[in-house]
């Protein structure tokens, strides 16, 4: 699994061993010196567009620069612009490169589409079986989205989210709500089930519309 800080450990590693200090890398890399040190401590990654150029740098290769092989296989398909197949990768791949990448690049991989109603009912039947051969279905849940949401624009979270159906828990949805239109929160909201305090509800509210916070407390027996 990709693991940031496993990967800054291993940027410090290779710039000590090539007997360079944070200023050279950042001078050799063209960046700031706070880049270098932001990568170092895991607070940030390099650009997708510099990782050759630092494995280089560093004379480190990228699996074991990013320390997973399978990561750093889709990771120079990206950047040698040889395309990746939609069958050769997982979800749990996505969510773990997801530092690395723009949110474009992140929605292109979940083939993320959001059409409207009256563009999807414009379609040919041709267009849609088309369509449906070049989308492959994930399977995702709401642990996987709370990964992938700093990661998307609010529209592509949105659009991922309607992929899952069922409860969510409360810590979910607390998790997701900054990320969320209110519309898709007072969606999800009716979606949650058991005993759920006061003060949990109260936290929510400033993420619902007044309608959603109307029906949320109506649902938990504390409205009229």
């Amino acid at each position: 699994m990709f693991d940031i800080m496993k990967v800054a450990k291993n940027i410090k590693a290779a710039r000590i061993a090539q007997n360079m200090t944070q200023m050279n890398l950042a001078d050799a890399m063209e960046v700031s010196y706070q880049a270098v040190s932001n990568w170092e401590r895991g607070n940030s990654m390099p650009d997708i567009a510099k990782l050759e150029q630092l494995c280089q740098i560093l004379k480190i290769s990228l699996d074991k620069l990013l320390g997973t092989e399978e990561e750093a296989k889709t990771i120079a398909k990206i950047i040698n612009g040889n395309g990746i197949s939609l069958s050769d990768i997982t979800i749990d791949v996505i969510k773990n490169l997801a530092p690395l990448l723009s949110p474009q690049k992140v929605k292109e991989l979940l083939n993320l589409n959001h059409q409207s109603k009256q563009e999807n009912n414009s379609q040919t039947e041709k267009d849609s079986e088309n369509k449906s051969e070049n989308k492959k279905e994930w399977k995702i849940d709401y642990y996987t989205i709370m990964g992938l949401a700093p990661f998307l624009t609010q529209e592509d979270l949105d659009a991922l989210v309607t992929q899952v159906e069922g409860e969510i828990s409360p810590e979910a949805l607390i998790a997701l709500a900054p990320f969320l239109n209110r519309d898709c929160m007072d969606a999800l909201a009716m979606r949650l089930t058991g005993n759920i305090s006061l003060e949990l509800l109260i936290g929510l509210m400033p993420f619902l519309s007044k309608d959603g916070q109307h029906k949320l407390w109506k649902k938990f027996g504390l409205g009229c």
